[in-house]
């Protein structure tokens, strides 16, 4: 390193220094400030807080009272001077819920927003993080259920299973998730990355009778359901061969291939016709503009399977992966499944699930190593709003049920719009982070930032989405972007 890097180096250090004083000196007065407010409201502490690593589970199963609210921590954080007014306070306002996933923070710095009711999450990583509430009621009900086993874990694992038992009993009214941030996590020495949580295999050994008691689909050598694999191609023989290829090479095999073009030159269009013979997949051309979702559902509608595979001609299957998102999307309380898409030959994240926003929708994580995903974003399979239609596995009867893609989103945001529809018919959508593609990001079509009127289109597509789903507006139930 030179000496001019060296000193840049120093000067932002210097900088976010002082920057993350000043946050903490402004998150101290508005703690002291809503103590104030809640002291002069009158609200009632009915909170216990409970450390998981000291507390013993039996004699705070003893204890605990039905009404009253009871805070977990597991790490040696820092509480705000409001914590247990405040959560009281949402409790006495909410009288169906019976648990709060509370925000936390590294240094006052980096807040970490989680998800309220996440079925699918919770059974994969321990997203409550390091700090949670929950009501008497629902620890009780939750260790009395699961008495005997709860009776073979160690004290700080029996805090974990009640806590991922009490959310998949749960629903939307019952899980709550809040954005302040009431607890702030120090920053260890010499670790530049958030605190990791709970996930893998030692994490689902813990939960073991959860997984166990869900209702899952389970592929069979007796019934494996047909795979329509619809890709939309034109003018790009070389990627969709080796697309085509990557598919054959699964070992899952009940599958069939729709190539939908729109108009590929005469050369390319006699390429991809020797192909269809070789390679053996359906050929559909029709010369026609750019339409995505017009393109797909044509596939859709020409294909046989019951589950549908939308693929971009610029995806490679790296590994087995149809198997596992099938079994994923044949459970009737699922929508949308995507996978993690990396960057041809590197770790770096295209894609790990779509977000919301009140400025629209995005690629989480968008070209971040998938260690630099802080809390296992990366990692672990998750409940998320969108995933990409470059690579978007659903049963055809969800698909039917929500009428195809809107043929009124021609280039943009027709996936994050299907999703959306997905999800407000009251399925659940979620990303295989344990499982990878590679993403040759827009190489057939190229990027919506090359131009004015690229950027017009995209900015008239998503304000069409907006109008479209106000219910949901700018707001994700699994996702709250870092706005330290």
């Amino acid at each position: 390193m030179g000496i001019r890097s060296f000193i840049r180096g120093i000067k932002e250090e210097k900088r976010i220094a002082r920057e993350k004083a000043e946050i903490k000196t402004k998150v101290i007065e508005e703690e002291q400030t809503r103590l104030n407010v809640l002291k002069q409201a009158g609200i009632v502490d009915n909170t216990h807080v409970i450390n998981t690593r000291t507390d013993d589970y039996d004699v705070f199963l003893s204890e605990c009272l039905d009404g009253d609210v009871y805070i977990f921590t597991s790490e040696d954080g820092e509480a705000s001077v409001d914590l247990n007014l405040y959560v009281a306070n949402i409790f006495v306002n909410s009288p169906k819920a019976d648990a709060l996933m509370i925000t936390e923070d590294v240094d006052y710095y980096r807040t970490y927003y989680k998800p309220a009711f996440a079925p699918e999450s919770i059974l994969e990583y321990f997203y409550p993080g390091n700090i949670w509430a929950l009501r008497g009621k629902a620890v009780k009900k939750a260790s009395e259920i699961h008495k005997e086993y709860i009776s073979s874990l160690n004290n700080n694992d029996k805090y974990v299973f009640v806590t991922a038992a009490t959310i998949l009993d749960g629903n939307a009214d019952s899980i709550l998730s809040d954005d302040i941030s009431l607890y702030h996590m120090p920053l260890k020495a010499g670790d530049k990355k958030c605190p990791k949580v709970i996930g893998g295999d030692e994490y689902k050994r813990i939960i073991a009778p959860l997984i166990e008691n869900t209702d899952r689909w389970i592929m069979e050598d007796k019934f494996n359901p047909l795979i329509s694999v619809i890709i939309p191609s034109k003018d790009n023989p070389d990627m969709l061969k080796e697309c085509i290829e990557s598919i054959k090479k699964d070992s899952y095999k009940d599958v069939e291939i729709v190539v939908v073009d729109n108009g590929s030159s005469e050369e390319n269009k006699d390429i991809i016709t020797k192909l269809s013979e070789s390679l053996g997949f359906k050929y559909i051309y029709e010369k026609k503009d750019f339409n995505y979702s017009y393109m797909n559902n044509k596939g859709i509608r020409a294909s046989k399977g019951e589950i549908i595979l939308l693929l971009n001609d610029d995806v490679t299957l790296v590994s087995d992966s149809l198997e596992e998102m099938a079994s994923m999307a044949m459970n009737s309380y699922i929508g949308a499944v995507g996978c993690k898409l990396l960057y041809p030959g590197t770790n770096r994240v295209q894609h790990i699930g779509v977000a919301n926003e009140a400025g629209g929708a995005f690629h989480k994580a968008l070209g971040l190593g998938e260690d630099d995903v802080p809390y296992g974003g990366a990692v672990y399979n998750q409940n998320v709003i969108a995933v990409t239609g470059a690579c978007l596995m659903a049963r055809r009867s969800v698909l039917d049920s929500v009428n195809l893609l809107d043929e009124g989103l021609p280039v943009a945001y027709n996936d994050v719009d299907l999703c959306f529809k997905i999800y407000e018919k009251g399925y659940r959508n979620i990303v295989l982070n344990d499982i990878y593609m590679y993403h040759h990001e827009s190489v057939s079509r190229g990027t919506d930032v090359m131009d004015e009127e690229k950027l017009k289109r995209l900015a008239k597509e998503r304000e069409y989405l907006q109008n479209k789903h106000l219910t949901i507006g700018g707001s994700d139930p699994y996702y709250r972007r870092d706005n330290r």
